[in-house]
């Protein structure tokens, strides 16, 4: 049962650098302190709050990622600074809580472009429509659409 938490508490924290990241356009950010050659993350993620529900986790912290992969999370200050020091980029989350973005599962939207700016701006990064019975038929004209429009997550 252990090894299921671990994989579970893996996959929140993933979910939640993908939202560090989309949070990254909202936030200033920096370059770390480093040079080139002693860069040990590519991004670290500092001072946002980091609600997990999974493991009761509810604190300020710095999320450290390298290769895509959380390495490591903090609510240590002289840790949180350090990773910072040895990151590519940073991104200063105050005030702000990191954590995954969130799925809805049910809507009944149909306009997709005025749709997704709510949604993104609620935190969601992804939503399934169609479920009422209206689809868009044929679906090469509404991918069609999506590439001329552009998606906004």
């Amino acid at each position: 049962m252990g090894g299921i938490r671990v994989e579970r508490n893996r996959c929140f924290l993933l979910a939640l650098v993908c939202f560090g990241l989309i949070l990254g356009a909202c936030s200033s950010d920096s370059e770390g302190g480093s040079s080139p050659g002693t860069v040990s993350h590519d991004l670290v993620i500092t001072n946002g709050r980091v609600i997990d529900p999974l493991s009761g986790m509810d604190t300020t912290a710095a999320i450290a990622v390298l290769d895509g992969t959380i390495k490591r999370i903090t609510s240590d200050p002289e840790e949180a600074a350090s990773l910072a020091g040895g990151a590519r980029r940073v991104i200063d989350a105050s005030g702000r809580v990191v954590s995954p973005g969130f799925i809805n599962t049910h809507t009944h939207e149909g306009v997709i472009q005025e749709s997704m700016k709510a949604f993104v701006k609620d935190g969601i990064t992804t939503w399934i429509g169609g479920n009422c019975g209206f689809s868009t038929i044929p679906l090469a004209d509404y991918y069609g659409e999506l590439e001329r429009e552009g998606m906004y997550n």
